[in-house]
């Protein structure tokens, strides 16, 4: 065993010519010798620690320890498989009914520009796990469970919830319980709070107040002589709706819109009829709100819709009014002949300034003509078209012309007459009033023609005008027919989206749809036999290896070298294998007197037969005494040792084998020894 920890007495030996000190506390340098393994220690050399420490733990030490703790591994082992296979025992199966139901999307309902206003603006939401929510809220749960009747249920007695038919438990009933006693042919049941009792035959209900329920037959573990009675209890409407809160739930299979609802109870019939009760609920209260939604979507866009007429009427009336006020079906045509017309206008008036520039001329050279150049002007004048057109001018251009055509007949050639004769005189006189009247006439002319020229002028200005005024009465029209058709478009939309409204309202279709009820509940979901037993395996496994460590780390018995030298910071200068019992025989192959014909003495026990040097050199024992005495000579350090101590524990640990075998030793080596 470890020394006692806080002792340190130091004695100094004398007598020897290498006194050395030591410490209780840690145990003097000695050689320890004995028939269960013999060893010998010597102080640690200076500047580290003793050889052969380590503090890795090798895997033939894990083995040996778990060895040695084997019973507490076993025993752990087999607590852990009882109590699993106990907890196994004691579990209560726990099962699970499936229906499976398709959602659609609500928006799917709703034609894509309305639900893009109702549903779209509110970002990142899913309609279908948004209508999923409503199989958990509290109206739905309530609803459930006031038809299911779940909130009565037996507590105690030989009925469960299959021997209970529960006909109604309102949405106001208080908490009660209810005693019922199972006779041959009838049940009497008596309420704890209210103390009234019933009594029916079975299949026959029973009330009281919001609470009806029947017994449809008497169980088989109910006996007629002394059957222990039944308890019923009802629980709170709220502990009711949480029980099934948790129990309910839903799984979304991936990438699609099909949805299994799960009800889990200990009960499989009470699961299956839950789950199928909880869609028909969820089905029937999606369907009434889809009909409240398409009713209202009815309404809203019946609203929107009348709306939208009055304001096409209002954008149309406006539209028309403002044609009228410009005269026109289209301010488009409008411009176009407003523009043509003041094209014709300029035309016009080009032709009116040409056709005055050659009158002007025509003025101008018969004012300035002579006589002999008249002629050959008023011809030049004459050909023009605007001469031509003007009939005045024309007759007096021609009487003119015939005029100068007689003169010159009545004046040319050797037997013309004179300038004085009165016929010439009088062809003047004609020339000249011709020529006034044909000057006056063309006046007249060019005073019509700066008359027009003048209107044209006017013309052209309002014209242009009302051109330039174009602009924002094409903008104005442009504006109000895009409001009309914009109101146009918007009341297309809401009359289609109406009429889709009212088929949908017709056609009462709600966004669940159950594909496949609950048939029966899935198997227990607790762990197997063969699972817990594994579980138990491992954890005893475990906790027995954890508890054979612990162990071994509070057991202070030193079992190897290193916790030697480790615990006593020595280092280690021999050790002796056990001796083994074998008979002594002597070197002559002699037996000794006495030795093993004395009787009761063993043969192994002989006097000297330890002594191992002596009578077995070549053994390996005796090698190790000699191993021992060569590294006590070593650990002299240039000085003999003169006295060597051994001393242990207890008695009979080997202290006279070792100093025996150790003095025969020093003395084979030619060592005087005492």
């Amino acid at each position: 065993q470890r020394p006692p920890r806080g002792r340190s007495e130091v004695r100094r030996w004398e007598g020897s010519p290498l006194p050395f000190e030591f410490d209780d506390a840690t145990l003097p340098p000695s050689a320890f010798g004995g028939s269960g393994g013999i060893g010998g220690m010597a102080p640690p050399p200076a500047g580290g620690p003793p050889p052969g420490g380590s503090d890795a733990i090798e895997l033939g030490e894990v083995l040996a320890i778990l060895r040695r703790r084997a019973w507490l591994i076993v025993l752990c082992v087999a607590l852990g498989l009882g109590l699993a296979w106990a907890l196994n025992q004691r579990q209560t199966p726990v099962y699970t009914a499936t229906a499976v139901i398709r959602v659609e999307d609500p928006t799917s309902q709703v034609s894509e520009q309305v639900s893009w206003n109702w549903y779209g603006s509110r970002g990142g939401t899913d309609p279908v796990l948004s209508t999923l929510e409503v199989l958990t809220s509290r109206a739905l749960l309530g609803e459930l469970v006031d038809r299911e009747g779940l909130r009565l249920a037996p507590v105690e007695g030989p009925l469960d919830r299959s021997g209970v038919t529960v006909f109604q438990v309102g949405e106001f009933a208080l908490p009660d319980t209810f005693t019922v006693r199972l006779d041959a042919d009838a049940f009497a049941a008596t309420s704890t709070r209210t103390g009234e009792s019933a009594r029916a035959r079975y299949g026959e209900a029973v009330g009281f107040g919001e609470v009806r329920f029947t017994v449809p037959a008497r169980p088989a573990a109910a006996s007629a002589s002394a059957a222990a009675p039944a308890i019923l209890a009802v629980q709170g409407r709220d502990q009711a709706i949480g029980w099934i809160g948790q129990a309910l739930g839903y799984e979304i299979r991936p990438e699609t819109n099909i949805v299994d609802i799960q009800f889990t109870s200990v009960d499989p019939d009470l699961a299956q009829r839950v789950v199928n009760q909880a869609v028909q609920v969820f089905a029937s209260v999606t369907l009434d709100q889809a009909r409240r939604n398409n009713q209202r979507r009815s309404l809203f866009l019946e609203e929107q819709l009348a709306q939208a007429d009055s304001t096409l009427r209002e954008s149309q009336d406006r539209l028309s009014e403002f044609r009228s006020t410009e005269q026109v079906s289209s301010t488009q045509s409008r411009a176009a002949a407003q523009q043509t017309g003041l094209l014709g206008i300029e035309m016009r008036r080009e032709e009116l300034a040409a056709d005055r520039s050659t009158y002007n001329a025509l003025l101008s050279g018969i004012r300035t003509a002579e006589a002999g150049d008249m002629a050959r002007r008023l011809e030049a004048i004459a050909a023009s078209p605007e001469v031509a057109a003007n009939p005045i001018v024309g007759s007096l251009y021609g009487q003119l012309l015939t005029y100068e055509t007689e003169r010159e007949a009545l004046t040319s050639g050797p037997w013309g007459l004179s300038e004085r004769n009165p016929d010439v005189a009088r062809l003047d006189q004609q020339i000249a009033t011709t020529r006034g009247r044909l000057e006056g006439a063309i006046r007249s002319h060019l005073d019509a023609v700066d008359a027009r020229l003048s209107a044209l002028d006017d013309l052209r200005t309002r014209q242009a005008s009302q051109v330039a005024s174009l602009p924002r009465a094409e903008a104005e029209e442009a504006r109000l027919i895009q409001q009309v058709e914009s109101v146009q478009r918007t009341t297309e939309q809401l009359r289609d989206e109406f009429y889709r409204a009212q088929i949908a309202e017709a056609v009462q279709e709600g966004p669940i749809e159950i594909l496949d009820p609950a048939t029966g509940a899935a198997a227990s979901e607790g762990a197997g036999l063969g699972v817990m037993l594994a579980l138990g395996l491992i954890l005893g496994g475990m906790t027995g290896s954890g508890g054979a460590f612990l162990l071994e780390m509070l057991n202070t018995t030193m079992r190897r070298r290193e916790d030697v030298e480790a615990v006593l910071q020595v280092g280690m200068v021999g050790t002796i294998p056990k001796l083994p019992k074998q008979k002594l025989r002597l070197k002559s192959g002699k037996r000794r007197k006495g030795g093993p014909s004395e009787p009761g003495l063993p043969a192994a026990q002989a006097p000297g037969a330890e002594l191992v040097t002596y009578h077995q050199g070549r053994s390996g024992h005796a090698e190790s005494f000699r191993t021992l005495r060569t590294n006590l000579l070593f650990q002299a350090d240039g000085e003999p040792i003169r006295t060597l101590v051994v001393s242990s524990a207890v008695p009979g640990e080997g202290k006279t084998t070792t100093a025996s075998n150790l003095a025969v030793a020093y003395a084979q080596q030619g060592l005087r020894v005492l």
